[in-house]
């Protein structure tokens, strides 16, 4: 989204080289742009992105910890099954056990893991603050 330097109206697309309003160049459009728009919004994003100022392992410690969640519960569900199927040859009693104690207790050591790798994360975006603080 732009506005135009010449009529002040806002067009929607970035991609017109001319102002549907008033048929004026907008070449100089992306550079007159007021503070807060969309496109400068935009490009102080990329910059922060390519530059490493934000984070974005946390948001993915998030994904993989749901992911993680949801496999340790798939893989003792399958271990109970198994171990049910197995009973029947007269064994797997030992594999049911283990698919509940896998249901049970493996969401709480994901859960750690995720946690962990979270508080450094903290740590370094407290340290960043202090970094601040400072100068």
């Amino acid at each position: 989204m732009l506005t135009c330097p010449h009529c002040k109206k806002t067009v929607e697309n970035a991609a017109l080289t001319f102002c549907p309003h008033c048929d004026k160049s907008l070449k100089d459009a992306a550079k007159l742009a007021w503070p807060g728009s969309t496109m400068q919004l935009d490009a102080r994003i990329a910059q922060k992105f390519l530059n490493f100022n934000e984070m974005i392992t946390p948001v993915l410690v998030k994904i993989i910890y749901w992911l993680g969640v949801v496999l340790v519960i798939l893989c003792g569900v399958n271990m109970c099954s198994t171990g049910k199927a197995l009973s029947k040859f007269g064994g797997g009693g030992s594999l049911v056990i283990a698919g509940l104690a896998m249901i049970i207790l493996g969401p709480i050591l994901v859960r750690v893991c995720c946690e962990s790798m979270i508080v450094l994360f903290e740590i370094h975006k407290n340290l960043v603050e202090i970094n601040k603080k400072t100068k």
